[in-house]
């Protein structure tokens, strides 16, 4: 569990997350050394900037304003916790998805 990609960051931003943190990943690799260190943060922010890029976020603040798509267990997660979301359809015309609760 917890934050250790950039793609996991950018997730619980995405999902409202106002800070995130690394903490045991960051710690083994500061004990392997800077190198190891510095090739490892390197790697969260390449990975983090990708995920903003492909969903067109400028900035941080902007993957809160982008469309959610949650499915398999964390969607069935979010329900069991009581959150409705909305169904998601494909359109055979269009190739890309729909909401159905839109």
């Amino acid at each position: 569990g917890g934050i250790r990609t950039g793609l996991d960051a950018a997730k619980a931003l995405a999902l409202g997350a106002e800070l995130v943190g690394i903490g045991r990943p960051l710690l083994a690799k500061a004990a392997e050394g800077l190198d190891s260190l510095l090739e490892f943060l390197e790697t969260v922010i390449v990975e983090l900037s990708i995920a903003m890029f492909l969903v067109g976020a400028r900035s941080t603040r902007e993957l809160t304003q982008k469309r959610l798509v949650i499915l398999g267990q964390t969607r069935e997660w979010f329900e069991g916790l009581g959150y409705h979301l909305p169904q998601l359809s494909r359109s055979r015309a269009e190739g890309k998805p729909s909401f159905l609760d839109e």
